[in-house]
């Protein structure tokens, strides 16, 4: 179980590109409705014991840059952020950084190139 994590405002929670049926770029969050959700969300990681950063400045949230993967020892994710990942080597993560120019041109991100296969679901052995 992740122990720590990082989030960042949900005013910059938005659709910018349709990647399943369910994604419409003209249906964006509500803003009070997502603040109040993503509040809660907080709150219950709180009660879980997790402890909640929110390290990242408003204007890199509004970047792409935080579009990263990890698996809790590694993470891969792309130039745009030196500061957050010399956080996170500081904290003992192994960082590869990426250029993802060509990638962003097209609306993608470090997460549309992956798709996670090990993550072991609850109650059933691998």
């Amino acid at each position: 179980m992740n122990s720590e994590l990082l989030v960042c405002d949900p005013a910059h929670f938005r659709i910018d590109y349709e990647i399943n049926p369910y994604m419409r770029t003209e249906v964006q969050p509500d803003l009070p409705a997502a603040t109040a959700e993503h509040a809660s969300i907080v709150v219950a990681h709180l009660v879980a014991g997790r402890h909640v950063e929110y390290e990242v400045s408003l204007a890199k949230a509004a970047r792409p840059a935080l579009n990263l993967i990890s698996d809790g020892t590694a993470v891969t994710m792309s130039r745009e952020a030196p500061r957050l990942a010399a956080a996170l080597r500081e904290r003992g993560l192994r960082v590869v950084e990426l250029d993802t120019t060509e990638l962003a041109k097209g609306g993608g991100r470090i997460r549309s190139t992956a798709l996670t296969l090990d993550n072991p679901v609850p109650g059933r052995p691998r």
